[in-house]
């Protein structure tokens, strides 16, 4: 760092604010002026303030905070200065980081042992009776008796040019290192040690290089509460329906909020953690090094990110020129709106910055985000939240009874609200007041114009029953292509009767829930609401009855192969089941009957040739084992072979008779199957 350069130390905590380290000069707040809180859990913060030549910044951020500080980080320089590097505490060890200084701090070395590690530094000495200049040579242990004790001391010696000098560490008033390295790594030392005072502690700098005065804007994203919006909804009969809105937020960082221009915003951006504090290391191969001279590698990314930032920078200054309210107009800035009094904003400052990293903001779909902008500055104490007014306005609301049998339960008090308010409602609680305090309902998003049913209370005035009846016409029959297609139709009713014990006339709304695949046929004025509930309005006078039937149809269609069908049994089903069937369709399947009766004759024929064929076989077998083990000149011998002989004449005949029989199966098939598909009688 060069030595003109000036060191302000503004002294952040990523939404905390705490004290400068003591070896940082001239500590300034950069104060928050804005915050934008999201319904995914976490706030963008805005940070702007003065800066003075070459500056540091200082943020002090936790460290489960610095990953989304530095995936979010956005820092602008209002001046014309050029923003550089930003750096921050490694995740190292104290120990190794420390190790890399002059002198080692780490394990809290007591002033003689500080000393005997500075051998050779130069440095002066001052004690309270002369001054002296030198080179540390040793720290040496000295005795001395008092009374009738001995004591320990330690005295440095120094070699001054002239000489060597001792000097009791106990009369040291002041002890100055000459050599400035030294100096700045034991600053640099000490430093560190200090942001390690709290382990969970990270300190961020971002430096600007500049002239004169100027603004510095800094934003980031970090994790926060989810905002909650609650709502108090006023009926009343003589005037139209209140709506009041408000915003619960919690300040949980550790600084105050004062007098923050406050965004909040419905939509859920998509939002994740990635560790981009601990350093990665990537496995290399070892390539031997070649003979002959190798080239530098040469990089060009550094020449076109300078040239990309410098023209960020002439944007800026363009708009600076061009009257862009930088600097203000030096009016009183707690008076001023919300809108004006802000000297340089993210959102309007940045615009060359946005315009050139559009893929940065496209993730977040600003413009189509529901922002709702707080009007007026708030106030919010560190570790407090508080109930801020979004908006009191009229809105379109009437009242009815609400009645869900498929939920169960007693028919409620309801209110259909048109949200006709300036902005859309985002979803929460809401206390309905009637006269009194009438009870709680829950509001989904509601855009504007949209229309939304609140359910409040139980009407105890309204009683309800729920009856189910189900039916089934006959079936109808038809051929076609080789299959019989039955069909009937089923009739499910569900009968909603109210009676109502109210002294007026009530307007009640019942959600039917349709059953899937199945028509709604009756009746046919319904409302089908984003659920699938479908929705029948209705009014019954005070002492009256309601009766309402829905019904619904179904189809339903079942089809069967008459290729080897019992048909003998459907044909049984078919003349006495609950259907009708035509005398064309019954004589097809009678006809159907007998191809099938055919085929099974002529297959079970062929099953008792087959079986006779190898009860032959099986027969000559064992004829032919007993023939080897006999005299062939005997009587019995001479019998095998004549038994043998007719068995043969037998399995040719049989064996053609085999043969017919399946050409004759196979026929017959055929003609079934040309018979079948053929075939459509209704």
């Amino acid at each position: 760092m060069p030595a003109a350069r000036t060191c302000l130390s503004l002294v952040l905590f990523a939404g905390l604010a705490t004290p400068a380290l003591a070896f940082q000069d001239e500590a300034q707040d950069l104060p928050i002026t804005a915050i934008t809180l999201y319904r995914s859990g976490v706030g963008s913060f805005e940070r702007v303030g003065q800066i003075n030549g070459d500056a540091n910044v200082y943020l002090r951020v936790d460290q489960g905070q610095l990953n989304d500080l530095l995936k979010s980080l956005v820092v602008l320089d209002g001046g014309g200065g050029t923003v550089g590097a930003i750096s921050y505490g490694s995740r190292e060890p104290i120990e190794r980081r420390l190790a890399s200084f002059g002198v080692n701090l780490a394990d809290n070395p007591s002033m003689s042992e500080l000393l005997s590690r500075l051998r050779g530094a130069k440095v002066k000495v001052q004690t309270a009776d002369s001054t002296a200049t030198g080179t540390i040579t040793s720290v040496e242990s000295v005795q001395r008796a008092e009374g009738d004790e001995v004591v320990t001391s330690y005295a440095v010696t120094i070699f001054t040019g002239a000489g060597i000098k001792r000097i009791d560490l106990d009369n040291i008033i002041n002890l100055e290192f000459l050599d400035e390295r030294l100096r700045n790594d034991i600053e640099r030392a000490l430093q560190i040690l200090a942001q390690e005072r709290d382990e969970n502690i990270r300190t961020v700098e971002v430096s600007s290089d500049g002239d004169g005065d100027r603004e510095l804007l800094i934003s980031y994203v970090h994790e926060m509460p989810v905002w909650k919006p609650a709502y108090r909804l006023v009926l009343s009969e003589r005037g139209e329906p209140v709506l009041q809105a408000w915003a619960i937020v919690e300040n949980t960082t550790e600084e105050d909020w004062r007098q923050i221009d406050l965004s909040l915003v419905a939509s859920q951006p998509v939002g994740f953690t990635m560790d981009l504090q601990t350093p990665l290391f990537s496995q290399r191969p070892d390539i031997p090094v070649p003979a002959g001279a190798m080239a530098r590698p040469k990089m060009y990314a550094g020449a076109e990110v300078r040239r990309l930032e410098q023209r960020l920078l002439n944007e800026e200054a363009e708009f600076v020129r061009r009257g862009g309210a930088i600097g203000g107009s030096g009016a009183d800035r707690s008076q001023a709106p919300a809108a004006s009094r802000r000297s340089m904003t993210l959102s309007d400052s940045a615009t060359g910055f946005f315009e050139s990293a559009a893929s940065m903001a496209a993730a977040v779909q600003v413009g189509e985000s529901v922002v709702l902008r707080i009007q007026n500055p708030i106030d919010l104490d560190r570790q407090q939240s508080a109930m801020i007014p979004m908006l009191t306005e009229k809105v379109d609301a009437r009242k009815i009874s609400i009645y869900t049998p498929s939920e169960g339960g007693q028919p409620m008090l309801g209110v259909e609200l048109t949200n006709t308010t300036s902005a859309p409602l985002i979803s929460g609680p809401v206390a309905v007041y009637d006269g009194a305090y009438a009870g709680d309902a829950m509001v989904g998003f509601v855009p504007m114009q949209a229309e939304r049913m609140l359910a409040y209370a139980v009407d105890m005035d309204l009683k309800a029953q729920h009856a189910q009846n189900s039916e089934s016409s006959r079936a109808t029959y038809r051929i076609t292509n080789g299959y019989l297609q039955t069909s009937f139709v089923r009739t499910f009713t569900n009968t909603y009767t109210l009676r109502s014990e109210a002294q007026k006339k009530r307007t009640v709304v019942i959600e039917h829930q349709p059953m899937p695949g199945w028509d709604l046929v009756e009746p046919t004025n319904g409302a089908k609401s984003d659920d699938g509930k479908v929705r029948f309005e209705r009014t019954i006078d005070a002492g009256k009855t309601l009766e309402l039937k829905v019904v619904e149809r179904r189809t339903e269609s079942s089809r069967y192969a008459l290729v080897d069908y019992d048909l003998p049994n459907l044909i049984e089903q078919v003349t006495r089941g609950n259907g009708h069937a035509s005398d064309g369709l019954i004589a097809a399947l009678q006809e159907g009957a007998k191809l099938n009766k055919n085929i099974a004759m002529l297959r079970s024929r062929l099953d008792r040739m087959t079986a006779q064929l190898d009860s032959i076989q099986k027969d000559q077998g064992r004829i032919r084992e007993n023939m080897q083990a006999i005299d062939k000149t005997t009587d019995l011998y001479r019998r095998y072979l004549e038994t043998l002989t007719a068995q043969e004449d037998q399995l040719t005949a049989l064996t053609a008779e085999i043969e017919q029989t399946r050409k004759a199966i196979e026929q017959a098939e055929t003609e079934r199957r040309a018979y079948f598909e053929k075939l459509n009688v209704e």
